[in-house]
């Protein structure tokens, strides 16, 4: 009896499960909640245009001029959350820290069999406060930092990649309140031979301005090509908030939403090989077309 009564439990467990693409999973009552096919169809359609082994042999074979401007830039990757702080988790379970790490190994592939120098925050489930991150970029002398986080938001219709560059005043309520959820204690590090508290504290204004600059260039570059790209994009996404990870006045730093884990679509998408292939495609050509890599 009790093996009879496993197996139906098991039976039934298994019945409420859709294997659908790339190992993903559903439940039977989200995939009725959901425009299954034509996310499936979508994937199908990113994976035919857009193969990483593709963009990886692209890069591998690029001039020698190309890779020799590569190689003195320091690109900070940063996977959010990690450890104790899980981040968000979607409708199918997905945590952030996770997928946000698995993208971050990845970028640093590409980046790196481009050329580039990468370093990672974290490579593996680790805690780190913001101010360690912000630390780390800084005594690596990076020339640009790149935070990965996934989004949530209250309603399910949202989706979207977003890009989020410093200010002290959040542009909207949504971009005031994912700063002040990321935050937590900061100081702001600053290395300078200058020793007056006045002087000192104007140049790191003036500094700051310049990096918010860079940053905010380097955000418009990234949003003009994941349009180009067909990713999906939030209404006005490029956004302003005072993230504690962007406080830096010496390190162009953006915050990259990749998307809503609180949209069960989404959350197949951004799971997926193909829709994650195909972000981090264009995150490498945005940081090429931002240190003008390739321009004569």
């Amino acid at each position: 009896m009790f093996w009879l009564l496993s197996f139906l439990i098991i039976f039934h467990s298994l019945a409420q499960e859709e294997y659908i693409h790339d190992g993903l999973v559903v439940t039977k009552d989200i995939s009725q909640k959901i425009d299954l096919e034509t996310i499936l169809e979508r994937i199908a359609e990113i994976d035919a245009s857009s193969k990483l082994n593709r963009l990886i042999d692209n890069v591998l074979t690029q001039d020698k001029t190309s890779v020799q401007q590569r190689k003195s830039k320091v690109i900070i990757i940063d996977a959010g959350h990690g450890g104790k702080d899980p981040g968000t988790r979607g409708i199918m379970g997905t945590v952030e820290k996770e997928l946000v790490l698995q993208y971050a190994l990845l970028l640093s592939k590409v980046l790196r069999d481009a050329g580039y120098t990468t370093t990672l925050t974290r490579n593996g489930d680790n805690y780190l406060s913001l101010v360690r991150r912000r630390k780390f970029a800084q005594n690596y002398n990076g020339s640009l930092m790149i935070s990965l986080h996934a989004d949530s938001a209250d309603t399910i219709d949202a989706r979207g990649i977003s890009v989020y560059t410093l200010s002290n005043e959040a542009t909207d309520e949504v971009a005031k309140m994912l700063a002040e959820t990321h935050d937590a204690s900061d100081d702001i590090v600053f290395k300078s031979s200058v020793r007056d508290g006045l002087a000192k504290t104007a140049l790191i204004d003036v500094a700051q301005r310049a990096t918010v600059s860079r940053s905010e260039y380097f955000a418009s570059v990234l949003m003009k090509n994941a349009e180009k790209s067909r990713i999906f994009v939030i209404p006005r996404p490029h956004r302003r908030a005072g993230f504690a990870v962007l406080k830096m006045p010496d390190v162009p730093s953006v915050l990259i939403e990749l998307g809503f884990l609180s949209n069960p679509e989404e959350e197949i998408l951004l799971r997926s090989p193909a829709y994650r292939n195909q972000i981090i495609q264009t995150v490498f050509k945005s940081v090429d077309e931002f240190f003008g890599v390739g321009v004569k």
